[in-house]
């Protein structure tokens, strides 16, 4: 069953027979509701640019390696990302930080078995794995 973003839900507005105060609650809510949506992506191409507004990043190398670019750290502090490797293929997925920029210190990270995944974090200098398997 596909996920319906919070956003396109019908309860874009507090209904009308609430008070000021319960709409206010209604309208916190539903924007601290809408940041558990997740935006997933699949790549299959060679080389990508990862998203601003990516949040988790499937990844099928069946037909070849992937190399996926992180955006520039700057500016970006707290966001996370999840890169996943779906395929059983001997294919890898590389993750890179954009030009200097390094994830715990090196300048990529690679997923090479099928269902390995990682979650990154930034730091608004640099790339900290969150958790990896």
């Amino acid at each position: 069953m596909a996920q319906i973003p919070y956003s396109d839900r019908s309860f874009k507005s507090p209904p009308p027979h609430l008070g000021p105060a319960m709409q206010s609650w209604f309208t916190n809510v539903t924007l601290m509701l809408q940041r558990f949506y997740l935006n997933v992506r699949e790549v299959t191409a060679a080389t990508d640019i990862v998203l601003y507004n990516d949040d988790v990043v499937t990844c099928d190398t069946t037909a070849a390696n992937i190399t996926l670019t992180l955006p520039p750290v700057v500016g970006l502090a707290g966001k996370v990302y999840i890169f996943f490797k779906s395929d059983v293929s001997a294919n890898t997925v590389t993750i890179d930080g954009q030009d200097a920029e390094t994830i715990n210190g090196t300048t990529t990270e690679v997923l090479s078995s099928q269902y390995d995944s990682i979650m990154i974090i930034s730091t608004g200098t640099e790339w900290l794995v969150l958790s990896a398997s």
